[in-house]
């Protein structure tokens, strides 16, 4: 027989196991327990949940050629693993640690290394190992040991009485910790950055192939249950992102660490969905994310909860040669952090289990009736035409988790189109953040650009919703070149808005001959200030996240300045900075973004001065000073917005036309306020020679110094009387307290 008929067959096999735990699952009790009443809890798994990298290992301080032996060390199961830390009640309400009831009452067989076939099949366990007794005495074992298979566990185990069993599988199987360590000893960042690229996407080749990752699994799962018994409730958890965004200097870039964090992000995003599709077919399992507890405590920041690449072996590695099986896996600080999160499911659980209630609603249902009202239904419509392929899709899919992520933090209900020569629906509508991200990651490019169609089915989704406000976020990388164009296109899109529907529109135009006429039209398309401009489809993920913010009640300043300035917001918590040698564009407190000059917009007379229009959007709170420095002569436009309750810009104040020299140094206030002023110093030096107020939807006229002058005299004068008011009053007040 061929390996690869041994390898169907045995596929089959597992499938007929699967259909049979799942039929087993429709008739389940909620508690298990001992015949004592206490709980039973088994940890199966990989390195994720051994506590690879964690010392001490159980039977670590044994001699060495005892230790050898050992399943434990071998397996590397740490005595500070994260699933000893849980703590179960009994029937009685009665509390259990893990950790103090090893094998009466929580089973431990996790290994590092482990992948799907080692829960039925026993894992090898090459060791290399040497070790120094006394004085100079060394002693060099070397040999191969083997694990049982975890399966083997549930044989030691009362059936039916098994209440938990908590995993992580899967990382070994696509070999991301193997990627990082060799992406570090081999120096790929010097080398070829795009060697980690396809490093990373041979992982989804083999999670999609036939027979791949994905498919077992999905069997594993099954299999757990039908060993388990149905009562078990199975909890899945994923990894946490490996690498610090920042990346790590020499090591990784940080274009390296996004790549990296991106995959196990997107790979944690499939492990959700598979352990939704389990559930929804009357399986007992739960998926638990980890990625909230581990943000901004990856491999190289200044907290971590995940241990860095360590290219020299470690003392208690199976191996003498480098890199060590500790590097990229969660320390102590990590497992704590795992135990938390596992800890909030099964406690939430034992509530549900104890009011009655089925716990696997804890999931939800991921679909709803697009009918139902809620605070905002949103239509993504993605362009998924020819020239989205490669680089600017995947980004686009990356930003659309990134969307999903952000959106669902209030009340919303999503819809997801893909267009490029017609237009279809791929989500009809979801508040589940995990279908929207799954949906994203198949889509595909090919064809034309036929934005009237987007436009026509992301309306078609939107009609007889009864949701408090109707939007949809438009994304293109081009010009439309099918169906409508142009000014009938902004035409059409007019009719759309004029039924309360609010349109953003998100463009990325680096491509295109005629970039300006691209950002017009799609200006055109969208609701005041709700136009978004990237430089490149790298940036998308951040301002769908800008856009989630918004849609979500997030209030922002919009700042449309143009031409030719600098312009720069400085905060404490940061610098938006246009000029060159200060190039500044993302900050917590807002963007910058840039636009083509046309039309409309202020002019430039000397050909070298800076021309394209600046974008801020600013977030509301603190006051800010918008400083504004003349790069030619010429003059500038400049447009203000304020958001209403609504999230709509109901206001905006308009500076036309005011003279600019290279000289030109001018100070604007961007708060929420009754007025708006614009200061300029015309000959930079030091002094305002015009001021310009604006009110809410109006255009700025000009206030001269000595007016300024005046109504600041005034407010003193006024300010000066009420003291002098308030200081006879009182006068008057003691006098009257003294004669009593």
């Amino acid at each position: 027989m061929t390996h690869e008929l041994r390898r169907t067959c045995a596929f089959w096999i597992l499938a007929f196991a699967l259909s049979v735990a799942c039929a087993a699952l429709q008739a389940q009790d909620a508690f298990a327990y001992d015949e004592n009443g206490d709980p039973v809890v088994v940890s199966i798994g990989d390195s994720y949940s051994s506590g690879e990298g964690i010392e001490l290992f159980y039977d670590q301080d044994l001699p060495m050629k005892e230790k050898v032996e050992s399943q434990d060390w071998l397996a590397h199961r740490s005595e500070l693993c994260w699933s000893g830390r849980l703590v179960v009640k009994d029937i009685d309400g009665n509390e259990f640690l893990m950790k103090d009831h090893r094998d009466t009452n929580w089973y431990f067989v996790a290994s590092s290394g482990a992948v799907n076939a080692n829960f039925y099949g026993p894992q090898s366990k090459p060791y290399v190992y040497e070790e120094t007794v006394g004085a100079g005495n060394s002693y060099h074992v070397e040999g191969e040991g083997s694990i049982i298979p975890q399966a083997d566990v549930f044989y030691g185990i009362e059936s039916g009485t098994t209440d938990y069993v908590t995993v992580t599988m899967g990382g070994n199987d696509v070999g991301f910790v193997d990627i990082v360590t060799t992406a570090a000893m081999n120096d790929i960042p010097v080398l070829e950055r795009g060697n980690l690229r396809d490093k990373l996407g041979n992982v989804w080749g083999e999670f999609y192939k036939d027979q791949g990752v994905r498919d077992y699994l999905k069997l594993l799962y099954g299999n757990i249950a039908y060993e388990a018994g149905p009562q078990t409730k199975i909890i899945v958890a994923g990894y946490p992102e490996l690498i610090s965004r920042e990346g790590s200097g020499f090591l990784f870039s940080a274009e390296d660490a996004k790549l990296i964090d991106d995959s196990v992000q997107a790979f944690n995003d499939e492990i959700q969905n598979l352990v939704e599709e389990c559930q929804q077919e009357g399986m007992n399992i739960y998926f638990v994310s980890v990625q909230d507890e581990f943000a901004g405590h990856e491999a190289y920041t200044s907290d971590e909860y995940i241990n860095r690449v360590k290219i020299n072996a470690q003392p208690q590695d199976l191996k003498p040669e480098g890199p060590s099986a500790y590097s990229v896996h969660p320390n102590d600080k990590g497992a704590a952090a795992y135990a938390r999160c596992v800890q909030r499911m099964i406690d939430d659980i034992q509530e549900c289990e104890d009011n009655g209630v089925d716990p696997r609603t804890l999931m939800g249902d991921s679909k709803v009736d697009p009918n139902d009202a809620s605070s905002r239904h949103v239509v993504l419509a993605l362009d998924t035409s020819g020239s989205m392929d490669g680089e600017p899709l995947d980004e686009t899919k990356t930003a659309t988790r990134e969307f999903a992520s952000t959106i669902f933090k209030s009340d919303a209900d999503v819809c997801l189109v893909s267009y490029d020569s017609s237009a279809r629906n791929v989500v009809d509508s979801t508040s589940n953040e995990y279908v929207l991200k799954s949906a994203a990651r198949d889509l595909s490019a090919g064809g034309g650009t036929n934005i009237e169609d987007a436009l026509r089915v992301s309306y078609e989704r939107l009609e007889g919703s009864g949701s408090d406000k109707r939007i949809i976020v438009l994304m293109s990388d081009g010009e439309a070149n099918e169906g409508l164009v142009g000014d009938d296109l902004i035409a059409y899109a007019n009719d759309i808005k004029a039924d309360g529907v609010t349109i953003y529109t998100l463009g990325f135009f680096q491509s295109v001959s005629d970039k300006a006429e691209c950002q017009r039209v799609m200006e055109g398309i969208a609701s005041p200030g709700c136009h978004y401009e990237v430089d490149d489809a790298s940036q998308l993920r951040y301002f769908f996240g800008d856009i989630g913010d918004d849609i979500n009640g997030t209030r922002f300043i919009y700042v449309r300045i143009a031409c030719p300035v600098d312009v720069r917001v400085s905060t404490p918590d940061g610098v938006l900075d246009s000029s060159d040698d200060n190039l500044s564009t993302r900050a917590d407190f807002g963007s910058l973004t840039f636009e083509e000059a046309r039309d409309g917009d202020g002019e430039a007379d000397d050909e070298e001065a800076e021309d394209r229009v600046k974008i801020l959007r600013l977030k509301e709170g603190e006051p800010y000073n918008v400083e504004i420095t003349g790069t030619g002569s010429g003059t500038m436009n400049c447009t203000v917005g304020f958001e209403d309750e609504n999230g709509d810009y109901a206001d905006l104040r308009e500076f036309e036309d005011v003279p600019v020299n290279r000289n030109m140094q001018a100070d604007m206030t961007a708060e929420v306020s009754d007025i708006t002023t614009l200061k300029v110093d015309e000959d930079g030096d030091g002094s305002y020679d015009v001021t310009y107020a604006a009110e809410a939807n109006s255009t700025a006229e000009i206030m001269d110094n000595s007016r300024v002058g005046y109504y600041t005299a005034l407010a003193l004068c006024i300010a000066a009387l009420a003291a002098v008011i308030l200081g006879v009053l009182y006068t008057a007040h003691r006098v009257r307290t003294i004669r009593r």
